[in-house]
């Protein structure tokens, strides 16, 4: 059986609430693509030499970090991995951005 992969497009608004992307047990080893577009609507370009990481919350208290798979202009690639999904319950992870 094959894992359905899941494309987000995240709006990355100074001020908004951060980009966030929901994982849970069954989603492991699942491909995330994630598109970030800023206040205009228009595609995003990530910094040449900027920090990402996948930073998440289970059930409130249990704190992890991923790196991503793939950091492109515009574009985050990550695997959900056992680490994000360890405890019963939904995670929820922020796509944090750090630039140079």
């Amino acid at each position: 059986m094959s894992l359905v992969n899941k494309d987000l497009t995240l709006n990355i608004t100074p001020g908004s609430m951060p980009p966030t992307v929901h994982v849970s047990e069954y989603d492991t080893g699942r491909h995330f693509i994630v598109a970030l577009i800023d206040e205009d609507g228009k595609p995003y370009t990530i910094p040449t030499g900027a920090d990402v990481e996948i930073v998440g919350t289970l059930n409130n208290k249990y704190v992890f970090t991923v790196e991503p798979d793939v950091v492109t202009d515009t574009f985050i690639t990550f695997t959900v991995t056992e680490a994000m999904t360890a405890y019963a319950g939904k995670a929820w992870c922020k796509i944090k951005l750090i630039e140079p």
